[in-house]
């Protein structure tokens, strides 16, 4: 998994009291894969908050965009070769990372597709569209919650131009639509990571270990169970909010099987 003389590590982007100390319980979650988790935060972050946590390092920066745009930002400021970036509202779940930095370190970045997986599916973007006439209909849509990248100018290039969308369309809701905007625009091919890296809790199937659980739903209560069975019958699974549970996908909600 590490190259020579490669330093990896966790990165989290928080400002504001309630998102640092969410922040917070995420990076103890992280705990179990030993390695150094890195905050970034506005000039502005109360030192009192900070005090209360126990990254590895703290970077206060001059953002220049403002919100979730932010995360355009992130590469010049990550202190690691290897990096894997976790939005504030994700918890780990898993001590087996190898897999996913193996194929980041191939391939340079690494994803999970959205669960709203059409990119031109979103209203704002829509309103851009015109300004990519070649871009095809089809396009992903990424998740930017968890995103393995290596440091390197292909990576660069994909930030850069991240930004730049970001602040040509300040408008758009959603900065993950922007991050999958450029890398279709400079024909990146990222390496695309089973839902478990990004389980979200709706709109996607999961087999085997949540590695992250990504969602502020309470997570499942039946976890070990579900596991259990699934070694068993190795048949997908959905979240079900209502009973805060994992529940097997029936028979007819799935394709018919061919006889």
């Amino acid at each position: 998994m590490r190259q020579a003389h490669q330093s990896i590590g966790i990165v989290y982007l928080a400002w504001g009291d309630e998102f640092i100390f969410e922040a917070e319980k995420s990076r103890k979650s992280t705990e179990q894969l030993g390695l150094p988790t890195c905050l970034l935060t506005i000039q502005e972050a109360s030192d009192e908050t900070l005090a209360k946590t126990k990254f590895s390092s703290i970077y206060r920066i001059d953002f220049k965009h403002k919100g979730l745009m932010r995360k355009s930002e992130i590469y010049e400021h990550c202190p690691f070769d290897l990096n894997l970036f976790l939005d504030t509202d994700t918890l780990v779940y898993s001590k087996d990372f190898r897999y996913a930095f193996q194929k980041t370190n191939k391939f340079n970045m690494s994803l999970v597709t959205a669960p709203r997986y059409m990119q031109w599916s979103f209203p704002s973007m829509n309103k851009i569209r015109r300004d990519f006439p070649n871009i095809s209909w089809e396009i992903s849509s990424y998740n930017s919650g968890v995103i393995f990248f290596r440091k390197c100018k292909e990576v660069e290039s994909i930030f850069n131009l991240w930004k730049e969308l970001a602040s040509k369309y300040p408008f758009v809701g959603g900065d993950q639509n922007l991050l999958s905007l450029a890398i279709e625009i400079l024909d990146f091919n990222p390496y695309i990571l089973p839902v478990n890296y990004n389980f979200r809790g709706f709109w996607q199937f999961i087999q085997g270990e949540i590695k992250v659980w990504h969602s502020r739903f309470t997570f499942p209560e039946n976890y070990e169970h579900y596991l259990e069975n699934f070694m068993q019958q190795g048949r997908p699974y959905f979240y079900d909010n209502k009973n805060k549970s994992l529940s097997i996908a029936k028979e007819d909600g799935l394709p018919k099987r061919s006889k």
